[in-house]
């Protein structure tokens, strides 16, 4: 593990002598690694540090198709290489973490759906390890990559080498870079802030697999779309932490990710149950409609929804809020997805019903709106529903000022 102070770098042990130590052999054969990565991951590491010519496998590459936009093809093959560095990282990787960093910006500059990925995180902790303040203005171009960059990766990269070095060589190499950081963002962090903060991410990224968090491995599992090995992580953790409603809560999420919408459905029949106020009834009533739906019990999710419509009878808060939007939303998705008829029209009136009540919606709501009308034959409702979308569709690009 790094540790010590800004300006240091110390190493506990060789984590190459740790991964050796780890191995396990067969027949002379490396089979596996224990707590820390795999053999193949390993080759990938020592074919890339052999030759640069390499590195071209992992460059950002893009890719698009009409649902996705553009992103990157090898982000994948780039966070194997990555977590592998996490775990065995060497003085001679420098120039290969700041290749991989590199291309870690150009992803997050390039790919439709923008984002602050872990990825670019890791890589700029691995690189930030070696503590070379001329990186100060590479880590700059992270920040600014896109606008969840900007919100969500840690301005302190661009200093934790040297926080004076780091404003002098931004100065220096390109003054116009250092005028958009310093009118932008609160950069009057101290080395004591830099200290701290250090010491602080570096417990985000221990030397083996073993000493991760539960969670943290979960999530990697997901990113590789491994959703065994991602279950298995998700049932230790719901083992080790006590019963609780947010536990109820977070499992009901992450089970909707792996696709077990039935057993989130389950989850959200529990925090119906165990709401305490109509808040918290209406919000577990708009989950459970819309679990219920995507396991096809909808049936289950035409009752439910009709328990929400009395629980929004009882109250008004839910107007004008997310709440609201959402539970309008999904009861409209239920219409539109339910196979009988009937009990489509029956949805659409209750989402209907809230809508002309709150007179508040989404431009996605008002636009399942008219679908759910026109798939219930309701021609005036359909039209009702277009022309209100039209009109926030157009508010919408008047003010972001793009061309109709």
């Amino acid at each position: 593990m790094v540790t010590g102070e800004i300006g240091t770098k110390r190493w506990t042990w060789s984590r190459r002598q740790h991964i050796l130590s780890q191995m396990i052999f067969r027949g002379g054969s490396v089979i596996a690694t224990a707590g820390t990565t795999n053999a193949t991951e390993m080759n990938e590491l020592e074919r890339l540090r052999s030759d640069p010519c390499h590195w071209g496998s992992i460059a950002f590459s893009a890719r698009h198709t009409d649902e996705r936009g553009t992103y990157d093809g090898n982000a994948d093959a780039r966070l194997r290489v990555l977590l592998t560095l996490q775990y065995d990282r060497r003085d001679s990787d420098i120039e290969l973490i700041r290749y991989l960093l590199t291309h870690e910006i150009i992803a997050a500059e390039n790919d439709s759906f923008q984002g602050c990925s872990n990825a670019l995180q890791l890589a700029a902790f691995l690189l930030a390890t070696f503590r070379d303040p001329a990186d100060a203005s590479l880590f700059a171009r992270a920040k600014l990559a896109n606008f969840d960059t900007v919100c969500g990766f840690p301005i302190q990269f661009i200093f934790v080498s040297d926080r004076e070095q780091a404003e002098l060589n931004i100065k220096a190499n390109d003054p116009d870079l250092w005028d958009q950081l310093a009118s932008s963002f609160d950069i009057s962090m101290t080395s004591d802030d830099l200290n701290q903060w250090w010491r602080s991410i570096c417990c985000d990224y221990p030397d083996c697999e073993d000493d991760e968090d539960v969670l943290a491995l979960y999530e990697r599992a997901l990113s590789f779309g491994e959703r065994d090995r991602a279950l298995h992580y998700l049932e230790k953790w719901a083992a080790q932490v006590p019963d609780s409603k947010g536990k109820l809560s977070r499992l009901k999420y992450e089970y909707a990710r792996l696709g077990d919408f039935r057993r989130s459905a389950e989850l959200a029949t529990s925090i119906v149950a165990r709401s305490e106020n109509l808040w918290d009834k209406a919000a577990a009533l708009t989950g459970l409609v819309k679990y219920q739906r995507k396991s096809g019990e909808f049936t289950l999710a035409l009752n439910a929804a009709g328990e929400l419509d009395t629980v929004l009878a009882a109250f008004d808060n839910w107007i004008g809020v997310g709440l609201g939007r959402m539970a309008i939303q999904e009861v409209f998705e239920l219409s539109l997805s339910h196979p009988q008829t009937n009990s489509a029209c029956n949805a659409f009136s209750l989402a209907d019903q809230w809508f002309q009540r709150s007179r508040d919606l989404a431009l996605v709501g008002m636009e399942l709106g008219a679908k759910a009308a026109s798939r219930c034959g309701l021609s005036d409702k359909t039209e009702q529903y277009e022309q209100i979308a039209a009109l926030e569709c157009k508010r919408i690009k008047d003010a972001l000022r793009i061309d109709p």
